[in-house]
């Protein structure tokens, strides 16, 4: 598993050898991204800066209680391409937290395919191109169980938050403005307290 331990006075960067480069993705990205591997659970990114990515980072997939990743206090901006899981944090992922970060500039913020019990707190996501934060029903049915609080999200395309048949999650205390809160898809479920 990956640890990336930076700190709040020293943050570690990721980015492109060469930001004018051609992109693999068709978009702002110039190289692939942070990508774990399935079944790499427990990976740790904190205090990070990623940018130029196609997807800043791509989580482990990870399905089972106490395996899940950890992404808090990093800043994710300029990731992108025109793959659906482009942009600052995208792919599959289950019990995990992603918290305290900063994403902007970004094809879309965060997009979790079947995403399950994840707690989302605390993020700013702003000036994205498409979706700020976009659960996925992929193959097998949307994500549930998810506990989505506390967020900034704004200036997003085409919505702030969108859910697609899965639930019942839980939207919670977040500030979302000049974008869309969009709930789509059959049979998506999602409360907003």
């Amino acid at each position: 598993n990956l640890q990336v331990l930076g700190t709040d006075s020293r943050p570690i960067t990721f980015t492109a050898s060469d930001p004018a480069a051609v992109s693999p993705c068709g978009g702002p990205g110039r190289w692939l991204g942070i990508l774990f591997g399935t079944g790499s659970g427990q990976n740790r990114i904190q205090h990070a800066l990623v940018e130029y990515a196609c997807t800043g980072i791509a989580p482990s997939g990870s399905t089972s209680p106490g395996n899940g990743d950890t992404i808090l206090s990093n800043t994710l901006r300029y990731n992108g391409g025109t793959g659906e899981f482009h942009g600052g944090i995208g792919g599959d992922i289950d019990y995990s937290e992603i918290a305290y970060n900063t994403i902007y500039s970004c094809s879309n913020g965060i997009v979790l395919n079947e995403g399950s019990r994840n707690f989302i707190v605390d993020n700013v996501i702003r000036d994205s191109a498409q979706v700020g934060l976009h659960l996925k029903s992929g193959g097998s049915g949307g994500g549930n169980n998810n506990f989505i609080t506390d967020n900034e999200i704004y200036n997003c395309g085409s919505a702030g938050i969108s859910a697609e048949a899965g639930g019942p999650n839980t939207i919670d205390g977040n500030v979302i403005y000049r974008t869309m809160l969009a709930a789509s898809g059959a049979g998506g479920a999602i409360s907003i307290i």
